[in-house]
């Protein structure tokens, strides 16, 4: 069951390493070039796009009972700022609920006069590489320890599963704590 999880463990860290690159690859292309991703339905529209350092996820929620080109959108632009944004497609006409701004967050909410909410929440693309390379570090430093430890063990004649001392018993290559077989005695036999 360890050797199943172990290994579900590495392949995570696998997948948020690889998802650490696109976002710092995205993070990069965000000062050149405003990346959009949209999806239109009668609900509204829900959009995530990236502006100078940041990823923010609008939602714009109304109700069109013709929708107006449903579906899914890709755009690229000029990069703008990620708060130009609002005031860019809001102006003059809202009633702001709730702006909030630290470090690069950010999170609007506003009510159109049409019975339609906008909500955007920015981000900054340093958090989300951040979260990405948390577990991929996580691994590599339980791998680093691990095998410090056993170096350490194997420089102190100790049993690497258990850390029983070995220096006393018989050359037969299994601990008498554990009972695992000792690999490390067996090839340094083999070789004198």
């Amino acid at each position: 069951m360890s050797r199943i999880l172990r290994h579900l463990f590495s392949g995570l860290c696998g997948l948020s390493l690889i998802l650490c690159l696109a976002t710092v690859i995205f993070w990069i292309r965000s000062y050149s070039v405003s990346e959009w991703v949209s999806y239109r339905s009668t609900a509204g529209e829900q959009s995530l796009y990236t502006a100078r350092g940041h990823i923010a996820l609008q939602l714009y929620i109304t109700h069109w009972s013709p929708v107006h080109h449903p579906g899914l959108f890709i755009d690229q632009n000029r990069a703008g700022t990620p708060h130009g944004y609002l005031q860019d497609v809001v102006a003059g006409q809202v009633d702001i609920d709730f702006n909030w701004q630290r470090a690069g967050f950010a999170w609007y909410k506003t009510h159109l006069r049409n019975n339609s909410t906008l909500t955007i929440a920015v981000a900054p693309f340093w958090s989300l590489s951040l979260i990405t390379a948390a577990l991929p570090f996580t691994w590599t430093a339980a791998r680093l320890r691990a095998r410090h430890r056993r170096r350490r063990l194997k420089a102190e004649n100790h049993c690497q599963n258990c850390g029983y001392d070995l220096r006393g018993t018989p050359a037969r290559n299994v601990c008498p704590e554990c009972g695992k077989l000792d690999r490390t005695r067996t090839l340094t036999e083999q070789t004198t």
